[in-house]
């Protein structure tokens, strides 16, 4: 009897030892599973949070204000002294000119300005000549139509007299024979006188004809004299193109007197060199030059996706090669059609003891350095900010994954729960989220293993 109670203990012993042990290994085997099946998340709650914006833009450093050397062009060009990115000194020599074809050109121009003021003094001569020609050949005109009108009117009362002499003969002689005009005689003598009186009123009319031809000629005559000659303009052409080449050899008789040099106008840097040993000098710039009393600025581009976070007169700082400057602001904004900006830093000079201004600033900036622009901006303290690698994005549409845990009689499970959400800002690091979606306990999972969607089971990441 204490036999089998021995055997019964020792048996039931041996089950729960078995049970106990397949109880561990089915354990193991669900953990292998759920590591290899289950994603495991890492989780943060939402905190407050400014959202900063950091932009970043290279760009160079340019004069304020440039200054053009220029000179008369086609002189040969001797020497040039300077090059690109060379200070230089007010009254500093730029170039060199050949004096002997300065001294050529002077001459020509001389020659030529001679030459346009005696054509003009020639014009001036044939023009009053010309003038008493045309008033003379006036003058006789209208004396010969005066002439022929006074002619013409003596044929008219020359001819209105034999007309009336006519008619009066006519008239009396028809006076003088009443009741006979059918007789061969008379009848032949009045077709006589008649044919005579309509003849004289025929040479009347005639000679009245001429003289109304003599008075539209004398009209005619002075109203052409009292026209003007016509307009010539030659020389009022001349005299401008005398001014201008006076004032052309004016400036070159300024720079024989410098001896054909160039001279700096002001303490710059020199920009640009359009001259060349051996070739002729042109119309444009010879030399342009950065003055550098005038300060510098800081010139950069900034892509349409930043531009909302840059103004006029936000603080910027500046970095070359390891150099900060900071202190500075923008001046001047300028957007593109593409929604990118052009935007200026002022950089003033520094003023040396003697009161000159060198082109370096701060920590060394020059004009022509390349440089990087970096602006800050913060916004208002949100107080539902997560880490930007919680959101995700659909359909132009914004939510979060936050971890919803239950209770089974095996412990606790996680699975992963879909939170649409509104993002008032965001930059690289973090999102500011509209507050009262999420409160401010929430799990939500800033990172994951492996893919995961609403619903999905999670596992939490054990440091």
């Amino acid at each position: 009897m204490i036999q089998n109670w021995k055997d019964r203990k020792r048996n039931l012993l041996r089950v729960t030892v078995w049970f106990f042990a397949v109880m561990m290994i089915f354990t193991v085997i669900s953990r292998i599973t759920a590591s290899v099946t289950v994603a495991r998340v890492w989780v943060e709650t939402p905190s407050e949070k400014k959202i900063e914006h950091v932009v970043s833009a290279s760009g160079s450093v340019e004069q304020n204000r440039e200054v053009a050397v220029v000179t008369e062009p086609g002189i040969l060009i001797k020497t040039v002294y300077v090059k690109e990115g060379q200070r230089v000194a007010e009254g500093e020599l730029l170039a060199e000119l050949d004096m002997e074809m300065l001294l050529e050109q002077i001459d020509a121009l001389q020659d030529e300005i001679r030459v346009l003021s005696l054509t003009n003094d020639a014009l001036t001569e044939n023009e009053k000549l010309q003038e008493q020609t045309r008033q003379t050949a006036a003058e006789r005109r209208i004396e010969d139509s005066g002439q022929a009108l006074t002619d013409a009117q003596y044929q008219v009362d020359r001819a209105a007299e034999e007309l009336k002499t006519a008619q009066d003969a006519y008239e009396s002689y028809a006076a003088a024979n009443p009741g006979t005009e059918t007789a061969d005689g008379v009848y032949a003598q009045l077709a006589a006188l008649k044919e005579t009186a309509q003849a004289k009123q025929s040479a009347y009319e005639a000679a009245l004809r001429a003289y109304r031809d003599a008075q539209s000629e004398a009209a005619r005559a002075k109203e052409d004299a009292d026209c003007p000659p016509e307009a010539d303009y030659t020389q009022e052409i001349n005299r401008i193109q005398i001014a201008g080449k006076e004032k052309t050899l004016e400036a070159l008789e300024v720079l024989k007197a410098e001896e054909g040099k160039l001279l700096a106008p002001t303490e710059s840097v020199v920009t640009e060199v359009f001259l060349q040993t051996g070739q002729k000098t042109t119309d444009t710039a010879a030399v342009t030059l950065a003055d550098v009393s005038s300060g510098m600025r800081f010139t950069a581009h900034i892509e349409a996706a930043a531009a909302k976070y840059v103004s006029a007169g936000d603080a910027v700082e500046l970095e070359k090669n390891g150099n900060r400057v900071s202190g500075l602001r923008i001046d001047t904004v300028e957007m593109n059609a593409d929604g990118s900006l052009e935007v200026s830093v002022p950089l003033p000079g520094r003023q040396n003891p003697d009161g000159s201004t060198e082109e370096s600033f701060g920590n060394g900036f020059c004009i022509g350095d390349a440089a990087t622009m970096e602006l800050r901006k913060t916004s208002a303290v949100s107080s539902c900010a997560v880490p930007l690698g919680a959101l995700h994005g659909e359909n132009g549409k914004y939510y979060v994954y936050v971890l919803e845990t239950e209770n089974t009689v095996l412990g606790e499970k996680y699975s992963a729960r879909r939170v649409d959400v509104t993002v008032k800002d965001k930059n690289s690091a973090y999102a500011a989220l509209e507050e009262g979606i999420l409160t401010s306990d929430a799990q939500v999972i800033i990172d994951t293993d492996r893919y995961i969607e609403a619903g999905s089971r999670v596992r939490l990441w054990e440091s």
